[in-house]
């Protein structure tokens, strides 16, 4: 049962440095083994203000990502009508898609996307992944800085799945920067990106069904057991789901490659081990609001719980990086030196009849092994920027850093096809009476919005 009266720290509010100098990722830490020395394996939190059980142990997470009668839907969740908080409205809206449905509904439309993504061409993937990733190292190999997050991993999986999806490679970094607002901290800034995002989707989908291609956009446009809000909701989920943890999975391994010597490739780890490792102990998505419970569950009942009681409508936060610290597998001196046998036990891809479909694993792994490949090859003498280094973003669930500033010797780009920089902000000025044109109706091929627009293509 939760406590009467709300007290102690809100996991949603941790500052990215607190008052002793210890970093987002170290508060939490210490909080989360506090909480387990004085709960248990399960813990009663407040996030944003509202009560809901953080899962800090290993086989409690299992149980909480497979029960059947742990919801998905965040609507099953009695705290979602009190939250304000922009970044956990987005993480708790109920969408038409697979990840916030359950039963038949979420089969039906997992089966579309899951379809879809097995069709995409492995090799593919790859062969894209490195073009982009050259063309990304040529913008900035001849400064001898660069932030490695901003101008290179952020963008990165965004311009891939814009090829899986067949969209040209200039809608990456509009794309990219929504999405990043819908998770920002200005709830009207993200919901206005939320509306670009569907906006631009729906046109999508309308142009790939009139001119269908080779894509994961056509497949799932062309999907008939999906209706229209259906096939936007999951193009929208290929991005939400992909994106962040991509980028960070990357950027965490070339932190802890630059900060910890035995992890890079020289030191003779391989690369596919370093990327496990950091599933294990820095997995991107360090906590997710992703169960709610459908009825009363009796202190006992559910495995890993220990004497919980859990009602209907309690939420479960499951944090992976506790659950994977409780198994012991880790070297205490250092929150970057994993111990023991790697393997691919980790929940990064989650558990259950939620996790992760084959393809979306493949598409992201392949992005960041890649990725993590060209840049290394490409770069000499790296090292980290240790003067600017960078903090790590706010918010309860990704376990990000806003930048990953570095060093490198500067050498002359290779002559070749650049990737389209991001578009200028177009400003409208009194002088000019031309309406302005939204970034999705540019990147489709669109006139302004309202009457007289050319139909989608």
């Amino acid at each position: 049962m939760f406590p009467e009266r709300p007290n102690g720290v809100d996991y949603a509010a941790l500052p990215p440095v607190d008052e002793r100098g210890q970093d987002l990722r170290q508060q939490r830490r210490a909080l989360q083994e506090g909480l387990r020395a004085a709960h248990g394996p399960v813990a009663p939190v407040r996030l944003a203000g509202q009560w809901v059980w953080l899962v800090l142990d290993y086989d409690a997470a299992l149980t909480a990502l497979r029960h059947r009668e742990f919801s998905s839907n965040p609507s099953n969740w009695s705290g979602s009508a009190r939250i304000s908080d922009p970044a956990l409205l987005a993480a708790v809206m109920p969408r038409p898609n697979a990840m916030t449905s359950d039963g038949a509904v979420h089969q039906r439309r997992r089966r579309a996307v899951t379809d879809a993504l097995a069709r995409l061409d492995e090799t593919r993937i790859g062969v894209d992944t490195r073009e982009l990733s050259n063309q990304l190292v040529d913008r900035f190999v001849a400064r001898g800085r660069a932030d490695l997050i901003g101008e290179y991993a952020a963008p990165l999986p965004i311009l891939v799945l814009n090829r899986a999806l067949g969209v040209e490679d200039g809608a990456g970094w509009a794309l990219a920067s929504a999405v990043r607002r819908v998770w920002g901290t200005d709830h009207t800034d993200a919901a206005a990106a939320n509306r670009e995002l569907v906006a631009f989707f729906s046109q999508l989908v309308q142009r790939k069904r009139a001119n269908p291609g080779p894509d994961v956009a056509s497949w799932v446009a062309g999907a008939p057991e999906l209706d229209e809000e259906e096939r936007v909701a999951g193009l929208m989920q290929l991005i939400g789901a992909g994106h962040d943890p991509t980028t960070h999975l990357m950027a965490n391994a070339m932190h802890a490659m630059l900060s910890v010597p035995r992890f890079m490739p020289s030191a003779g780890l391989p690369l596919e081990q370093v990327l496990t490792s950091m599933c294990w102990e820095h997995p991107p998505v360090d906590s997710l609001l992703c169960r709610f419970a459908t009825r009363d569950f009796s202190p006992g009942e559910l495995p890993g719980f220990g004497a919980v009681t859990v009602r209907a409508g309690d939420g479960l936060l499951v944090c992976f990086t506790a659950a994977h610290r409780s198994l012991g597998v880790f070297d205490d001196s250092s929150i970057d030196r994993p111990t023991g046998a790697a393997n691919n036990a980790h929940l990064m891809w989650g558990a259950g009849a939620h996790a992760c479909p084959h393809g979306a694993r493949t598409m992201g792994w392949t992005i960041a092994r890649v990725g993590l490949e060209s840049v290394l090859s490409r770069l000499d003498r790296l090292a980290l920027d240790v003067a600017s280094e960078s903090v790590f973003r706010p918010g309860p669930f990704l376990s990000a850093r806003t930048a990953l500033p570095v060093l490198f010797s500067p050498k002359p780009a290779p002559p070749r096809t650049p990737v389209p920089p991001p578009a200028p902000a177009t400003q409208s000025s009194p002088s000019s009476p031309t309406p302005q044109v939204p970034w999705w109706r540019r990147i489709l091929g669109l006139g302004p919005s309202g009457p007289g627009s050319p139909p989608p293509r």
